[in-house]
């Protein structure tokens, strides 16, 4: 594990917390939800805390714990209903679409390499919610989460 890896994946949980919180404000949350945001809080600290120790792996794995237990908060841990997954849907394509115009004329590699994957993810997601696997929406979160990143 590189520090440079490690600290992509930090940037990742933390974009993923912020999506949470946007979504959460707009549609409101109740208490297993805020439980699970208060969750994927104090992961990122906990990987922040873990690369200063240059522990990357570990780092990874809080940063990624952040990640999902933000999408936890989001689709409401009792079940994904199919107007989430809907939303969610919609929620990566347009990201995805903001990443595309936040790209600009002198995208990075690694933006290039990021935007490249978040459309993979959001057409594997779409893929697996059409034939009915609910677990398409942690393919489409990541997607949802990378464009995030890349809009700043």
């Amino acid at each position: 594990m590189t520090a440079d890896r490690a600290e992509l994946a930090i940037q990742l949980g933390a974009t993923a917390v912020a999506l949470a919180e946007r979504l959460l404000d707009e549609n409101g949350a109740d208490e297993e939800q805020l439980r699970f945001l208060e969750i994927a809080h104090e992961a990122p600290e906990n990987a922040r805390a873990a690369y200063d120790e240059g522990d990357y792996a570990r780092a990874v794995h809080f940063a990624q714990t952040a990640s999902w237990s933000a999408l936890k908060a989001v689709i409401v841990p009792g079940g994904i209903t199919d107007e989430e997954i809907r939303d969610m849907v919609d929620l990566a394509n347009g990201l995805y679409a903001e990443a595309q115009v936040a790209l600009g004329d002198t995208p990075t590699e690694l933006e290039l390499t990021m935007f490249t994957r978040a459309g993979r993810l959001i057409e594997l997601g779409e893929a697996k919610v059409a034939e009915g696997n609910h677990r398409g929406v942690g393919a489409l979160w990541r997607g949802a989460v990378i464009s995030s990143w890349i809009i700043g």
